[in-house]
Order: structure tokens, then sequence, then C-alpha cells
């Protein structure tokens, strides 16, 4: 009895199963004694049943090598029983997991447990030929005390899994459903979705408050047959010409599309209409539809347009009378001009016929009284310094009366004028240099050339007063049917704004150069500037050249003698 009870001692135990009476009797060897012991774990039948249908089971012993599977661990696991009995657990668990499940069974073994304890967060088994499982894992103690073998229950958490992920799918849709259905509840526009044959099947709140009809009143009917089946006129509005109907078998949308729509107390309404396709795994189910009463913004556009109009009509009207106004103006500017000429020339001839007559006769009585003196009489030397100072007064008599109203321009026209009056303004401390570019003569009507003359004698004050220089040009020329005077310095300049009057700093000046343009449009012509600050200005007088010889011309040829010339000064002579 001795010799078989020590040979039962050396032999090692490596699994026995025995199912009786609905018990199962395991008998495992103790590591930790490193003597065989027989240990006996009573599993109710029920609970072995769903255990071993529903879990993999293995035991373990304290080193972690794998003493006991089931044969549901066989047939997923793709082992035999021999290949993994004496196996380290770590071997069914991917390379990933392995330090965390290690690190778990040795805190389990090391500390006295007597309940069961579940890995967190889930694992995953991986098979013989490669494939995995997720896994939760659970350990359980097996006797009384810490023999060192510990129950491995490995629950396949795969359907688990897709159940999760079924739930947050549809906890996720449902949460898109209500929050669709809470914005299309609280769409001020009608949406509406039709099927294929253009059916309501859905219809927001606002439909009512936009065609009168309940969302129920007009789910399952044709919408067309509802709110779209006649014309303003009265006329039927067939079906198959409705364009919302047109697009159920098309792949376009319908953007913007206003049309008119019968309210259910029956009134016609404008509506907008924007509808694309529904499709659902690439076949098209029918249409969604955006609709829009848009009757209050016909009348806000009526109300435009009439706005509109009215502000066109108001603009044009205001237009009309600054054309005129100015038109008028220009006219009155014209005519100041002539006027303030003609008065220069009664001026001129009072100076001339009464003025400069009195200083010629009183020279003249000063001239015989010095003939009637004696040479050593003591007088003789004031009457002198009285015939100087009287030669004096009538020079600048003459002089005035010249400037005042040049006898020249109404003798010998334009051309000559402006010669003379280049020379002149030597006097004033301006030296022009003058050149005429094919001109022989010029026949211009007395009013435009009073203008131009006056227009031209300006521009050379200017350049004195603005121009920081004491030298200019005048130009003369022809040029596509126009005359053209141009006076040029080379003095400081300034910025001009597209040949206008408008950006000058200088108050008289502007007034000046505006004053100039005005008068050549009341002329029909144009006054251009081009100046850069440093680089010098060009005004230029621009007036259309007439082929007909005006009422009011004058005579048109050199004076006798000596033709003036820019480098001479002339005089008025009586």
């Amino acid at each position: 009895m001795a010799a078989y009870s020590q040979k039962r001692k050396g032999r090692q135990i490596k699994d026995t199963k025995k199912i009786l009476d609905g018990h199962v009797h395991l008998f495992l060897s103790d590591s930790a004694q490193k003597s065989p012991t027989k240990i006996v774990r009573q599993v109710g039948p029920k609970q072995l049943k769903r255990q071993c249908d529903e879990s993999f089971i293995l035991i373990g012993n304290a080193g972690g090598d794998i003493l006991f599977v089931n044969s549901r661990i066989l047939e997923w696991f793709g082992y035999s029983r021999k290949e993994l009995i004496g196996r380290p657990l770590a071997w069914l668990i991917p390379g990933q997991f392995r330090v965390q499940h290690t690190d778990k069974r040795v805190d389990f073994v090391v500390t006295p447990h007597h309940k069961s304890i579940k890995h967190e967060p889930e694992f995953q088994g991986r098979g013989k030929n490669g494939r995995t499982i997720p896994l939760n894992i659970r350990l359980d103690p097996m006797g009384k005390g810490n023999d060192g073998a510990t129950l491995v229950t490995m629950t396949n958490i795969t359907e688990r899994k897709r159940d999760r992920e079924t739930i947050r799918l549809s906890t996720a849709a449902l949460h898109e459903l209500n929050l669709n259905k809470t914005i299309t509840d609280n769409a001020s526009t009608s949406l509406l979705m039709l099927d294929t044959f253009g059916q309501v099947t859905f219809a927001n709140p606002a439909t009512e408050v936009v065609m009168g009809y309940t969302p129920d009143e007009l789910i399952g009917k044709v919408l067309h047959q509802v709110v779209h089946h006649t014309h303003q006129d009265g006329t039927p509005f067939p079906m198959e010409e409705c364009p919302i109907i047109g697009i159920l078998p098309l792949t376009h949308a319908l953007r913007n599309y206003e049309d008119v729509f019968i309210h259910k107390d029956g009134h016609f309404y404008p509506v907008r209409c924007n509808a694309r396709q529904i499709f659902i795994q690439e076949v098209r189910v029918g249409i969604v539809m955006e609709i829009l009463d848009i009757t209050d913004l016909q009348h806000a556009e009526k109300d435009r347009q009439l706005s509109t109009l009215e502000l066109v009509r108001q603009v044009h009207e205001r237009t009309e009378e600054l054309v005129n106004s100015q038109k008028r103006l220009r006219e009155m500017a014209a005519e100041l001009n002539l006027t303030e000429q003609r008065e220069r020339q009664r001026i001129a001839m009072e100076l001339h016929d009464y003025l400069s007559q009195l200083l010629v006769l009183c020279r003249l009585k000063v001239s015989q009284t010095m003939q009637g003196l004696k040479p050593e009489t003591q007088e003789l030397g004031l009457i002198k310094e009285t015939e100087d100072i009287l030669d004096q007064a009538l020079t600048y008599a003459r002089t005035l009366v010249a400037e005042l109203s040049p006898s020249v321009l109404f003798e010998f026209g334009l051309l000559a004028a402006l010669k003379w009056l280049a020379g002149q303004m030597i006097h004033h401390g301006l030296n022009v240099t003058m050149t005429c570019e094919g001109i022989q003569d010029l026949k211009v009507p007395e009013d435009k050339a009073i203008l131009l003359y006056q227009s031209t004698r300006e521009l050379f004050f200017n350049v004195m007063k603005h121009a920081g220089t004491n030298h200019a040009t005048l130009t003369i020329g022809k040029e596509e049917g126009m005359l053209r005077i141009t006076v040029g310095d080379e003095g400081k300049g300034f910025h001009s704004t597209k040949g206008t009057a408008t950006s000058f700093t200088d108050p008289s000046m502007k007034f000046g150069l505006f004053s100039i343009r005005e008068r050549m449009f009341s002329l029909g012509g144009l006054f251009a500037i081009e100046s850069q600050p440093t680089h010098g200005t060009s005004a230029s007088l621009l007036l259309p050249l007439s082929l007909k010889r005006e009422k009011r011309s004058i005579l048109h040829q050199d004076p006798p003698g000596d033709s003036p010339s820019t480098s001479s000064s002339l005089r008025a002579t009586l």
C-alpha cells in the first residue's frame, strides 16, 4: 500500500474531468506545494452549461501555465488540447495586451482574493490562424485558500460591441432626427417632401401658415392637384406642364423658381420654390422642397421700384435744372465778359477822348510857355519838370487805354493782338516766347476774340503770381478743326485733377481758372490744364473753328509798318 502511495506522489496529474450527477470534479496539481493535491470544485449544471456555451474557460496555475481548457477554446482558437496544456496563458493574448494581463494576473496571485475580478478595459484573444476576438476576462480563485490555481473565464464580446455600436448609432440617429424635427418645426418657410409620384410625404408646421393646409391635410395627396392646378386666368394647369413635378425624373435642382399657388381659401399668392432630389443608396426616392410666400417681398419690390422711379424722375428734373442753370450762368458769364469789355472800351474812349486830349493840350501850353521865356528865367527848370511829368502822364494814359481796350484787337484781329500782348508782358516782368504753328491768319468772331484775348491775358498773370518764374511760352496752332492757344511755363506746378480747376489750393487761382473754363464752355470750346509739381504747367484754350464767317467779325490785317514782335513793346498812339 505504501509503495502504491509513493508511486502516486511521483506522478504528475495533468487533467482529470468527471461529470457525475450534474457535478464536475477537476483534479489539479498543487504548484505551490510541489505535490499532487486533489482540489474539487463543484459547479452547478446550469451555470456550467451557460459558461461552457458562451465562454472560453481555462484553468491556470500560479505560474500562468494552462492546466485545463474547455472545448469552446479549442473550437475557436484552433489549437488541440495537447498544444495548449502546459503553455502560458499569455500565449493566447496578442503582444500589445500581454504586459497588462501579466500585471493583473501577478497582482491577483500575490494578493489573496476571495472574490473574482474582471480585467478592464477589454482584451483581445488571438487564434492559431492569427485572427483576433474581443474578450472580457474574469479571474476566479479556486478553493477556499490560495493554492495558486485560477479559473479564467473569457467572454466573447463581439456581439456586445456590435450591440453597443448599434445603440450608439441609433442614439445618434435619434438625436439627429430630433434635431432635424426641431429645425423643420421652427422653420419660417414651408418644407415639404414629395415621393416620385408627387405625393406629399412630409410637411412642416409652417406649411399651414403659407398654404392654409395642415400637414395632415397634405400628406398622401399630390401637391400639384392641391395648390397648383389652375392658372390665375382660370384655365387648368396640366400636371405634366408643372416645373416642380417636371424635376422628379431628373437629377438637377430647382432654384429660385417663382410661380403662383392657390391658397386653401381660394386666393392666388406668389411663391418662390427651391427643390432638389433625395437619394437613398443611390436610388431616387423623391424631392425636398422649400416654399416661400413672397407676397410681401413683391410689394416691397414694387414700392422700391416706384421709389426708384420717383428718385430718378427727381434726379432728372434736378439735373435738367442744374444744366439749365449752368447754361444760364455760362451765358451770363459770357455776357458779363462782353459787358466788361464794352465798359473797358467806354472807359478807354473816355480816357482817350477827354483825359488824354487834356494832357496833350496842357503839354502844348507848357511848350508854348517855355518858348516865350528867356533861357536865364528861374522858372524855366520848374516848367521843364512839369513838361516831363505831363509826358509821363500822357504815356501812362495811352498805355492804360491800350490795356483796357487794345485797339490792335479791333483793328487788326486776334493774332496781332496776342503778339502785341506777348510783347507788353515784359513791362510786368514776364518774358513771353510766342510760337505760331502754321497760323498765318485767324478769322475769329469779335465776341470770341475778346474772350480768348482776355483769357490769355489772365493766364499770363497767373504765371506771374503762382508759377515762380519770369518766363512763359505762348503757342498758337490748329488741330482737328480746333484752334489751340496754349500758355506754358516751367515753374512750380501743382497737382491737377484730370484737367479741371477743382484741385487748386489758392482760391484766387481756382476762381480765375474756373472763370476761364466757363467762358470757354460758353463759346462751345474747352479749357484743359496739365501740371505736375516742379514740372510746370500747360493751360490750353480750345475753340472749334467755323468755316463760315460770322456777322460779328472784324478785319484781319497786319498794322502798317513793322509788325509787333515778342521782343518789342508797343505803345498806343493817339
